[in-house]
């Protein structure tokens, strides 16, 4: 009781042992966390549309923003590790070859899943530019609706005129087309899909 005790050799490596693990041990939060999603394309193209996840008894949707990442906030702890069920509504692709797929979350504070997409059989992607005609020559024309009628299908340009669409047809084919501008329609004819579509608008 009185005296010193000294340790040395294997048993001195055994209570190390002891102590860096438990000093190391892995300590369990109660805090909610927040789950990211990181989603490409195979052509590592930033994919359009929203995410969908089922925790907290509730669907939660989420929209890709421009760096093709989701992110839901304050998931419960009780899901780190949990297989949940993941959906989507992205134009073109599908996250795997079912409706609902089940993901892992992984075990780790603000866990990251990256997602590379699938395309949908049968669809392609057609880009085109609406030209409108000014006094110094054609301007490209933002923020008018286009319409594919025979795949009852509407896009919006952007603030560049440009617009992207997935259609179930392939390159070259010939369908009909319309364009609205303030719910007037100023366009109506024939047009050949490609990834180069040039609309020009007819001169009054």
């Amino acid at each position: 009781m009185k005296g010193n005790l000294s340790l040395t050799g294997s048993v001195v490596i055994f209570i190390l042992i002891l102590y860096v693990g438990y000093k190391f041990r892995p300590v369990e939060s109660n805090d909610p966390f927040d789950l990211t999603f990181l989603i490409r394309t195979p052509t590592n193209r930033v994919a359009r549309g929203r995410i969908m996840i089922d925790v907290n008894n509730e669907r939660m949707t989420r929209p890709l923003n421009n760096d093709g990442q989701v992110i839901f906030n304050n998931i419960s702890p009780n899901y780190l590790g949990k297989a949940i069920a993941v959906s989507d509504s992205i134009e073109g692709y599908k996250i795997s070859t079912g409706n609902d797929t089940l993901i892992t979350i992984p075990g780790t504070s603000n866990p990251v899943i990256k997602l590379t997409l699938l395309p949908v059989a049968d669809s392609s992607l057609f880009v085109g530019f609406v030209h409108d005609w000014h006094k110094n020559g054609s301007v490209l024309l933002p923020n008018v609706l286009v319409y594919f009628s025979k795949f009852n299908k509407t896009i919006q340009t952007d603030s560049l005129g440009k617009f992207e669409v997935y259609l179930p047809a392939k390159q070259g084919e010939r369908i009909d087309l319309k364009i609205f501008q303030n719910k007037k329609m100023i366009y109506f004819n024939d047009a050949v899909l490609s990834d180069n579509m040039q609309i020009f608008i007819p001169k009054n």
